[in-house]
């Protein structure tokens, strides 16, 4: 997996949207979040947005890693994709 045009947001626990790449699959997944509280990081992959009978926005996933590909696994480090960004950020 490759990650791409990253952005910085910096707002919050939001630090910036990406793109990640799969090569071996010809896959690009836009608009993915890099979120980042405390010692914790991850990635929210896009997501669809509706409003309920409320007019409640609500948001559903578009994309997600089963629980039997994530069983036993280490979680998803975003900052291994692109360390060279982290470094700025932090910087």
């Amino acid at each position: 997996m490759r990650a791409s045009n990253l952005k910085i947001i910096g707002k919050n626990a939001l630090k910036a949207t990406v793109e990640l790449t799969i090569p071996k699959w010809h896959l690009v997944t836009r608009g993915a979040l890099w979120y980042q509280k405390g010692d914790r990081e991850w990635v929210a992959f896009p997501a669809a947005e509706w409003s309920d009978r409320n007019g409640t926005r609500k948001f559903g996933n578009i994309i997600e890693f089963t629980e039997q590909a994530s069983r036993g696994r280490r979680p998803f480090v975003p900052s291994l994709l692109w360390p060279e960004f982290l470094t700025q950020w932090e910087g």
